[in-house]
């Protein structure tokens, strides 16, 4: 069963159950305890399974264990397993996957005429075996096939990793050139970024200097126009406390006025009531006339007494009224030359 899988006719139908992984399995032969890395696999060929084991070191040393139906019910007896074929198939892929993970670790015990191959568990007391296959040691035959497919495997990697390796090759070629493109695209921004920077800066100074300049002369205004301004407002100062006073001298003077005016109305209301009283007495007068002729000339007198009496009253009215008239019309004609000299200010 062991040269069913080193045939080339075979070598197309063979399926790998566990790929080829190194596991740390000890060696105990005769008293003499050693740890070797080895390579471990699991192959399948239509109702047969080949566990293969090969020394890392030494590639001479080569063990196999090929499980059948037959076989397997031998190990089953043996055992007391109580799967089927593939069940045990499923539960060895298992327990290679939990060696992987070293739940559970691998031991090959060299007996006196053959090999078992041992899978166990750590145990503080006493190791516990989960399953144990008996190996063979490969004949030169088998060795030399899988020398061949492993070399023929390598070779095949090596011409994918020197291919590849082209490729990488060519694409470093290609970014070579690429990263030269772009180096020479680099230089030329760079050179046209110094370019806008030096432009952009010499704009930037004249714009400064055009502000500085536009800045001096408005402070240059400005303080001519704050100087004008404060003048001007120390003008309207002085006006305007001069309107002040001779708004005070004409307010005065107008109360003086309004007082004058009352005074010479009073008057004018007591002369008023004196007139109607000469004139009652006239009327009284001019009743007693036809009576009296003895005193005619007497009452004649003192009505033209009294009608000089009216006519100083009236003049003294008249005059009152002209006086009065002036002085609002040098009042008015004040205010408006005030308000004609602001507005000139102006």
């Amino acid at each position: 069963m062991d040269q069913c899988f080193a045939n080339e006719t075979n070598h197309r139908l063979i399926q790998q159950l566990c790929p080829t992984y190194q596991f740390q399995i000890n060696i105990c032969t005769f008293q003499v305890n050693n740890v070797k890395l080895f390579n471990l696999s699991l192959e399948k060929l239509e109702n047969m399974i080949q566990l293969r084991i090969s020394d890392v070191n030494a590639t001479n040393k080569m063990y196999l264990c090929t499980i059948d139906g037959t076989s397997y019910h031998e190990i089953k007896t043996e055992q007391s397993l109580q799967v089927n074929f593939q069940g045990f198939i499923d539960h060895l892929v298992t327990i290679l996957d939990s060696c992987k993970k070293n739940e559970l670790h691998i031991s090959l015990v060299q007996n006196s005429s053959h090999f078992v191959l041992q899978f166990y568990e750590k145990r503080s007391l006493k190791n516990l075996i989960h399953l144990f296959l008996r190996v063979q040691e490969a004949s030169p035959q088998v060795i030399m096939h899988h020398m061949n497919v492993t070399l023929t495997n390598l070779k095949d990697e090596v011409a994918s990793v020197t291919s590849q390796n082209n490729f990488l090759q060519n694409e470093l070629h290609k970014r070579d050139f690429h990263i030269q493109e772009f180096q020479s695209e680099i230089v030329g921004l760079k050179n046209k970024i110094a370019e806008n920077e030096n432009m952009i800066l010499h704009r930037n100074t004249e714009e400064i200097k055009r502000l500085n300049q536009e800045i001096k002369n408005v402070e240059t205004n400005k303080e001519f126009e704050e100087n004008r301004l404060k003048t001007l407002v120390k003008t309207y100062e002085v006006k305007v406390d001069q309107l002040t006073r001779d708004n005070f001298a004409i307010n005065e003077k107008l109360m003086l006025e309004s007082k004058k005016y009352e005074t010479l109305k009073h008057e004018l209301d007591d002369m008023k009531k004196k007139l109607n009283a000469i004139s009652a007495d006239n009327n009284r007068l001019k009743n007693n006339l036809n009576i009296s002729d003895g005193k005619e000339k007497q009452q004649r007198k003192r009505i033209d007494d009294i009608n000089q009496q009216m006519v100083e009253y009236e003049e003294k009215m008249r005059l009152a009224n002209k006086e009065k008239v002036i002085i609002l019309n040098w009042f008015i004609n004040s205010l408006q030359h005030n308000t004609q000299s602001l507005n000139d200010d102006e």
